[in-house]
């Protein structure tokens, strides 16, 4: 299942980086396989 970050956020207030936030739940045993950032290197033109 893909979760967005952002939508984390929208229902829960966090301020912690999606690496803190993976820690996390690896420590509550759920499994994270990925971390992916979307849209980081878009450049306009």
């Amino acid at each position: 299942m893909k979760i967005l970050y952002s939508w984390v956020k929208d229902y829960i207030d966090i301020n912690i980086t999606p690496s803190e936030l993976e820690a996390k739940f690896t420590a509550l045993g759920i499994e994270v396989a990925q971390i992916q950032t979307i849209g980081a290197d878009f450049e306009w033109d």
